[in-house]
């Protein structure tokens, strides 16, 4: 889920247009840029490029020989192309998730210098102590409990489903736990809602890394640990 997001796939993509990347210098492009663990020992790196600013949805679909290479010690693997509905993203998986493992996300080209030098870490794995299938009543606050880390990197958390409108918020410091207070959690809207439904609910810890300078509209790359946990939400 967390990888989609990051993304920007999930917009409303009846604006969204792709731009051949020969045409542009690295210094008119922005770069999200990130690397996805979830638990599953695998790691993602990921990136979406856009043309300019990134809320005109303008994204840059690479051409020629352009091409974004991920590394992770001496591995390297050209990041395949995903391109749907007027988006471009791209992805490279490889063995590993612990903390403290370097990805560099490289744009290579040569139109100009492109920007080869993107890294980020990860930040410690953890786990969500809370069980699958808790119940959680909207009207009341609900604890989410998870193992904490001493390197207090920033979280955040999301949850949705069927029966609720999507919600998200950061969490301050990494204790270990967040009580979300009652009510934050609100009915969906329309006559076809159901009552209850399992919910998702998702836990980021993240940690910044450095962007190449010479993406000149600027951008971001991080490191992430995502896990998430099926809750039930009722009334």
């Amino acid at each position: 889920m967390r990888i989609a997001l990051l993304a920007s796939l999930a917009l409303s993509t009846a604006a969204c247009t792709t731009h051949d990347s020969d045409s542009i210098l690295t210094s008119g492009i922005y770069a999200s840029l990130g690397a996805t663990a979830t638990g599953d020992g695998t790691t993602t790196a990921h990136a979406v490029l856009y043309l300019g600013n990134p809320g005109t949805l303008d994204f840059v679909e690479l051409v020629g020989d352009d091409e974004l290479i991920a590394t992770l010690f001496n591995e390297q693997k050209v990041m395949s192309e995903s391109v749907f509905l007027g988006t471009a993203s791209y992805r490279a998986t490889f063995d590993g998730d612990e903390e403290g493992l370097e990805f560099n996300i490289a744009l290579l080209r040569s139109i100009d210098g492109g920007a080869p030098d993107s890294y980020c870490t990860l930040p410690e794995p953890f786990d969500i102590l809370t069980e699958e299938g808790t119940e959680w009543p909207r009207g009341a606050s609900f604890a989410i409990d998870w193992t904490s880390s001493a390197a207090n990197d920033p979280m955040s958390w999301r949850v949705e489903g069927e029966c609720i409108e999507p919600a998200s918020g950061t969490i301050d410091g990494d204790i270990g736990t967040l009580e979300i207070p009652a009510d934050t959690i609100v009915p969906g809207q329309g006559t076809e809602v159901p009552p209850d439904c399992d919910v998702v609910l998702e836990l980021t810890r993240s940690r910044d890394g450095q962007l190449d300078p010479n993406y000149g509209e600027g951008g971001s790359i991080r490191g992430y640990q995502v896990r998430t946990v099926t809750l039930t939400s009722v009334p």
